[in-house]
């Protein structure tokens, strides 16, 4: 399956107690939350998370405007491949310097003694404190199911 960047994609936020659920046609009217794909590189997709939510039909302007839910973070494709994501459109000329403020994004890696930052724009990396931690996106690959709890988990810290 080809992932390409600025692809959106719907995902559930009504059955994530099992990971092997599909979307239906009947599901179309749930809540669902929105991402962008921003890049996939070696089977990791790394994917920024819309504050929108709603019915999979929801106005795609609504989405990317709306700001974003929380930090990019990366996930596998699965949930798309087994039906459970579902790309609803694309932005159009994407660019995710441009669209996803790909210069931006910074992530954290290595062990707790070992804690750096990655930066998108040039690739480097540089080392934080523990107490630093809180104010970066762990670069983890995240499943499917995290993702769903994890976007659950920040819509009810704001509402």
């Amino acid at each position: 399956m080809y992932i390409e960047g600025g692809e959106i994609v719907a995902i559930p936020l009504f059955f994530t107690h099992d990971g092997n659920l599909k979307l239906k046609k009947e599901d179309h009217n749930q809540r669902f939350a929105f991402a962008r794909v921003i890049e996939e590189s070696a089977g990791k997709v790394l994917i920024e998370i819309f504050q929108k939510t709603g019915a999979l039909e929801a106005n795609v302007d609504d989405i990317v405007n709306s700001g974003l839910l929380m930090k990019p973070l990366y996930t596998i494709w699965s949930g798309v491949k087994k039906r459970r994501w579902k790309v609803v459109s694309k932005t159009i000329n994407y660019n995710k310097i441009e669209d996803s403020s790909y210069n931006s994004i910074q992530l954290v890696l290595g062990g707790i003694n070992d804690l750096r930052v990655w930066s998108a724009k040039d690739k480097s990396e540089k080392p934080i404190t523990r107490s630093e931690l809180h104010n970066y996106q762990l670069m983890g690959i995240y499943t499917p199911l995290q993702i769903e709890k994890k976007i659950i988990e920040k819509l009810a810290l704001i509402s």
